[in-house]
């Protein structure tokens, strides 16, 4: 998955690049539209985003409709970075997973386990 997001988006910043170019006919901001794929197909999860980031950290967000598709208006032109999020449902419904250890950090302890006892 990771690939093909990153082939996606070195692809939407290629065309953010490229929308740069008419930067010589006096634009300094162009509409950017697309549509975010993995394999091939829209993502089937609803709330995303896409964001274009400048060099100067000026952030333009964009909502990703349910085919896949954003549009993106007033980007700057020149080099952009390009990031898409989908919000974790997981996460919304209040469960917490566990960090991964950190390197040369022992894990942390487990929660203590409760004792079943039994009647007779």
């Amino acid at each position: 998955m990771r690939r093909a997001v990153t082939r996606t988006l070195f692809g939407l910043a290629c065309a953010a690049l490229a929308g740069g170019a008419g930067g010589c006919l006096g634009e300094s901001e162009v509409e950017i539209t697309g549509r975010v794929t993995y394999n091939g197909s829209a993502l089937a999860r609803p709330n995303g985003r896409i964001v274009f980031v400048d060099s100067k950290g000026t952030q333009i967000q964009a909502a990703i409709g349910s085919d896949g598709g954003y549009r993106a208006a007033r980007v700057p032109t020149g080099p952009i970075r390009v990031a898409v999020y989908y919000p974790n449902p997981d996460a919304q419904k209040g469960r917490s997973f566990p960090s991964p250890p950190r390197k040369g950090h022992p894990p942390p302890p487990s929660p203590p386990r409760r004792r079943r006892t039994r009647r007779f």
